[in-house]
């Protein structure tokens, strides 16, 4: 590709794409970013390693880059953890630990530590936990929901074919994410992933996270002073709600330290998620065609065939007719990249907080199509997430609460609930 023709292109994209907001827009993203990973201080002392993961953008923490994009760990980047058991973590990770558990042991041999089996027999129980097993599971969840109410109503005979099949399942699948999170992005930033799915996180202890005694006791303990500062002296923070968990401080002098050692570009937090994480929206259409395709195979399999009972007079007649059986080739053939560019935007503005109206659906479907012929079907997936993108609009979230606090604050209010207030500014900030 010529570089004129590629500064066409882009031109093109950006017209497709952007706004007149889209600085502001940037720069907002960024501002929340920073809220998720910003060392606030440079002093150690002040900035803090206890650090609660269940508060405002938190939640969010090692599950979103610095634009706010949901991610997922590359599997490949994981190593062994040394002295556990089939336990997993980023290489700087297991590096920094390394040092933090050799610091404790040498307090221990030399008698600095007594008496304390939790620091005497130190071992990472838990690591990283797969994300993908997870939705997985809820895409499996929805398939079963819809081929059991089929089967157990008697509708199944309505589905004869793929094409059938498709509208019905695309139907459901539709109604199933007005209470559930199915697109990769919007399941990654739901409460059914947590940051254990990071590879940023290493449990010492597997206890129960109710049982606040246990908890109260190990911060009582005369050596949980110590433990605080040895965790941040190597870069992690200590979970306030789970004590027991050491999570990689990105943004800690110390833990900067071991992932320059092990290549990662200094001061660069958004390169070093290139390397280590991928964008959890880039695979979705595959993941939702084959989740259609199988379950639809799955019916054949188990019902190739549809028996419809008829009267002639007073006798009673059964008609055996096959289900079309239907191939993976038919699939790319008659359903292409346009029509699930079409489903995937219909659902995620079913999933997101902001409703977009059915004209703006209408010309975000248009724009994306447009993107995939021009450039590629990545960069029309780019541009989806960028739309969608709700994590401002997130309950919970800092942005959340300050914009709940100006609403109750504000006499004459210009909307008539939260809701539609939240839809109109974020949208506005987009």
């Amino acid at each position: 590709m010529t570089k004129k023709l590629e500064n066409n292109l882009q031109k093109r994209i950006e017209t497709l794409v952007a706004d007149n907001s889209m600085k502001s827009r940037e720069t907002f993203f960024k501002r929340l970013a920073y809220k998720v990973y910003a060392y606030h201080d440079s002093d150690a002392e002040s900035m803090g390693v206890i650090k609660d993961f269940t508060q405002f953008e938190n939640v969010l923490y090692g599950r979103v880059d610095t634009l706010y994009n949901a991610i997922e760990i590359r599997p490949q980047r994981l190593v062994a953890i040394k002295g556990s058991q089939n336990q997993y973590a980023l290489r700087y990770v297991a590096s920094a630990y390394d040092q933090f558990v050799a610091e404790i042991k040498t307090a221990v041999a030399n008698g600095k530590i007594r008496n304390a089996p939790f620091f005497q027999n130190m071992e990472v129980k838990q690591s990283y936990l797969p994300v993908r097993n997870a939705h997985r599971a809820i895409l499996g969840a929805a398939s079963s929901r819809f081929a059991n109410f089929y089967i157990r109503s008697g509708r199944l005979k309505e589905i004869k074919n793929f094409n059938q099949f498709l509208i019905k399942f695309i139907d459901f699948l539709y109604e199933f994410a007005e209470l559930n999170s199915l697109s990769s992005p919007a399941f990654l930033l739901s409460k059914s992933s947590d940051i254990s799915t990071t590879g940023l996180v290493l449990d010492l202890e597997l206890k129960d996270f109710s049982q606040d005694k246990d908890k109260f006791a190990f911060i009582r303990s005369p050596y949980f002073e110590y433990y605080k500062k040895c965790a941040q002296r190597y870069g992690f923070y200590v979970d306030k709600n789970y004590p027991y968990r050491l999570v990689a401080n990105l943004s800690s002098p110390a833990m900067k330290q071991f992932m320059s050692e092990d290549g990662y570009p200094e001061s660069n937090l958004r390169s070093a998620f290139y390397m280590d994480f991928s964008p959890a929206h880039r695979n979705d259409l595959e993941i939702f065609k084959n989740l259609a395709f199988t379950l639809y195979r799955s019916i054949i399999a188990a019902r190739p065939d549809i028996h419809e009972v008829f009267q002639i007079d007073e006798d009673l007649f059964t008609r055996i007719e096959q289900r079309e059986f239907y191939l993976s080739s038919d699939l790319e053939k008659n359903y292409p990249d346009e029509y699930w560019l079409d489903f995937y935007v219909r659902l995620r503005n079913i999933e997101a907080s902001l409703d977009f109206a059915p004209q703006q659906v209408d010309r975000i479907i248009n724009n994306s199509i447009e993107i995939k012929k021009i450039v590629d079907k990545d960069r029309a997936m780019d541009y989806i997430n960028k739309v969608f993108i709700d994590v401002p609009a997130q309950e919970g979230s800092l942005n959340d609460a300050q914009n709940r606090q100006y609403f109750k604050e504000v006499e004459e209010k210009p909307f008539s609930d939260y809701k539609e207030y939240l839809a109109k500014t974020v949208k506005l900030k987009r």
